[in-house]
Order: structure tokens, then sequence, then C-alpha cells
């Protein structure tokens, strides 16, 4: 993985998630995926109204950002954690 793949979040530690703008802090399972697990309290906290307009012009999907911007403004304080599995791109040899 190059070093450019490899961002650091200033808010989040891991991989930087540039496709919607999510949490960044995942652990890894093998080379190839990584997983979290994330308490509903935890994302309204965390993804506000605020963060996701910072977030905006960082992601390369802003639809993603818009589907996951709507998902946690549905989530309720009591609601079960969310389970979170990446699975990094395979680079191919030609």
């Amino acid at each position: 993985m190059s070093s450019e793949l490899f961002k650091i979040s200033k808010q989040f530690r891991g991989i930087y998630n540039d496709i919607d703008g999510g949490f960044s802090n995942m652990m890894q399972y093998d080379k190839n995926m990584w997983f979290a697990s994330y308490s509903a309290i935890d994302m309204l906290d965390k993804l506000t109204p605020e963060y996701f307009n910072e977030t905006r012009l960082k992601v390369k999907f802003p639809n993603k950002l818009d589907k996951l911007k709507e998902f946690v403004f549905g989530l309720d304080d009591e609601d079960n954690p969310v389970f979170m599995i990446a699975h990094l791109k395979q680079k191919t040899s030609k």
C-alpha cells in the first residue's frame, strides 16, 4: 500500500476514509480486510451536521456521504452498535 493511500485522519486514527467521510479507525483483520464496531451514541456524537459539512469536499463519493448522513440522523441513542467491514482493493498484476 502506498503512503498516499495510508493517510491519517486528524480526527480519527487509521486509514483515512475518503469514500463516504465516515469513521476511519478500523482494526485490521487480515491483509485486505478491516473492521470496526461503533455505538449509535458514538456515531451521533462525532458525525454531526458540522462534521458532514466539513467533510463534503474531502470525499470521493458525495452521494455515499449523503447516504451515511441519512443513516446517522436516523439513529436513536439506544440502537444496536453498527459493525463495519471494509475490503481493500487487491492490486492486480499485469
